[in-house]
């Protein structure tokens, strides 16, 4: 009996995971500077398809941070550019790319209650930050950093 059910878990895992990656589509250098410079929305939230309609503890909404988020300027050695400078958006994307997850595994509608803070570290020309939290009342451990944050909840 609870072989069936490890067996049904994986099949359910798996097919989760693949409506996640196509939701999720990859970023790449040429879709943030798309998305984020050359034809941004209007919106800085906006809806995604929707899995719950409560927003509770346990689950939230599913609003995503737009791409114009890629050029939030969180990082104190460059805070004072201007948005449209280019070699800085370039760092940036570039930093989001090498260093963050994919947004299909870091996106979640369960919240983040519990946040551990590791000791800042240096990647090329930024300090990055490594967290470790808890989602909700499932315990479920997640690890993230400063790269993965645009692309999580934004309730998180």
């Amino acid at each position: 009996m609870e072989l069936e059910e490890k067996e049904v878990e994986a099949k359910i895992a798996k097919v989760t995971l693949k409506t996640h990656q196509l939701l999720f589509q990859p970023w790449t250098m040429d879709r943030m500077q798309n998305e984020a410079i050359d034809d941004p929305s209007v919106h800085w939230l906006e809806p995604l398809v929707s899995f719950e309609m409560g927003n509770t503890v346990d689950s939230q909404f599913d609003f995503s941070v737009t791409p114009r988020a890629f050029l939030f300027r969180c990082f104190e050695k460059i805070e004072k550019a201007p948005l449209l400078d280019y070699d800085v958006n370039h760092m940036l994307f570039s930093l989001y790319l090498k260093y963050g997850k994919p947004q299909f595994q870091t996106w979640s509608l369960l919240n983040v209650v519990v946040v551990k803070v590791y000791a800042p570290f240096p990647v090329e020309n930024f300090i990055n930050v490594k967290f470790k939290g808890f989602r909700c009342v499932s315990r479920t451990e997640v690890d993230f950093s400063l790269a993965n944050l645009l692309c999580m909840n934004p309730n998180d």
